[in-house]
């Protein structure tokens, strides 16, 4: 071969052959120009001999790579997913049961629930009152009962917004 040949300078060959007699100028183009085509990761590489390393394979052992990691991704979310099922229907089986014994229906008579209201309204006027005017409207509620005592606190709630 003679010194600084074009086929020496076209393939990676001479690198994994120092016997080789190739000029500086020569070599560092076919480096450079080698090292445009290789992964950065010398793991699949290194598997092949150099005369062999192309910008095809190693392109293709990139997808190989990726779609093996993609694949074992894809495995493990399947099974993850599977453990999760039973998991869902059990909280879905615990979910219908505590809705079959809801809590129980307040049962009122229209003369508890007339009652209720009368005290709700007598306890939300009384809120609004001072200790003093309290007393009043209690003293009322004791000797005329509430309708009495809600009319006397309406009023003195009315009368103190008012002024």
């Amino acid at each position: 071969m003679s010194f600084g040949a074009a086929t020496d300078a076209g393939h990676p060959t001479h690198l994994a052959r120092p016997e080789l007699r190739i000029g500086p100028a020569v070599r560092g183009r076919a480096i450079y120009a080698w090292l445009k085509t290789v992964d950065r990761e010398p793991e699949p590489i290194l598997k092949r001999p150099v005369a062999q390393v192309t910008a095809r394979t190693v392109s293709r052992t990139r997808i190989t790579k990726r779609l093996r990691v993609i694949r074992t991704t894809l495995k493990r979310a399947e099974r993850d997913l599977r453990r999760l099922g039973p998991l869902v229907r059990e909280a879905e089986q615990a979910a219908k049961r505590s809705t079959k014994n809801p809590r129980r229906k307040l049962r009122l008579s229209p003369a508890r629930r007339r009652s209720l209201k009368l005290q709700g309204r007598y306890m939300g006027y009384m809120r609004q009152l001072k200790p003093k005017q309290k007393a009043r409207v209690k003293a009322v509620k004791e000797k005329s009962g509430f309708p009495a005592a809600i009319a006397v606190a309406r009023r003195m709630v009315a009368g103190s917004s008012t002024s």
